[in-house]
């Protein structure tokens, strides 16, 4: 009885210590796990969380300081309808117009190299690449429409102001502000 006992441990001890041996030779000869997916893996992933970062930093932290623009989705919880708003700076903040120039330049030629990138994935029939590609544009597309909206509307409240401070009529007032709610809250058609 104990030399069976002694058999079972010594052979579970053996099953144990060739697997642990054929592994590495498993990984080693890309049998198990290819080198090459797990290259694509750790890319695709690094890349992701690197887009994540730059749209939100230059969502809440470089629109803000360089140009003085926010924007924000808000949804209202009962019905579900989106609002998108945009916070545009004070007439008095002077912007820098060198960090104004390369907000941008950065904003509109980043999305355009994406879109290169693009068609070089659509070239090589690397359709994998392609729909890394695609969620880097649709995030630098998202932020570029959203600050060029809030500078539109901060340009159009600021000319409206201007309106309603040199005429002070009513005609004015009523025009501005049709005018800025069909613009933006539209669709902006």
């Amino acid at each position: 009885m104990d030399l069976r006992l002694k058999m079972s441990k010594v052979s579970s001890t053996n099953r144990a210590a060739s697997q642990t041996r054929s592994l590495p030779a498993l990984l080693q000869h890309n049998d198990y796990i290819s080198t090459k997916t797990w290259t694509l893996v750790l890319i695709f992933i690094i890349v992701i969380l690197l887009l994540a970062a730059d749209f939100y930093y230059c969502k809440n932290i470089a629109g803000r300081r360089l140009v003085g623009l926010r924007w924000w989705n808000e949804t209202n919880p009962e019905t579900g309808e989106q609002t998108w708003v945009f916070e545009s700076p004070d007439e008095t903040r002077q912007i820098n117009a060198t960090d104004s120039r390369s907000f941008w330049l950065t904003i509109y030629v980043v999305p355009l190299l994406w879109v290169f990138l693009a068609i070089i994935a659509i070239v090589r029939f690397e359709f994998i690449w392609l729909s890394l590609v695609v969620i880097a544009i649709i995030l630098c597309v998202t932020n570029g429409v959203a600050f060029s909206r809030a500078d539109k509307f901060g340009n159009a409240s600021s000319f409206a102001g201007s309106a309603l401070n040199s005429s002070g009529g009513g005609a004015v007032r009523r025009f501005a502000g049709n005018m800025a709610t069909r613009m933006f809250f539209s669709g902006g058609r």
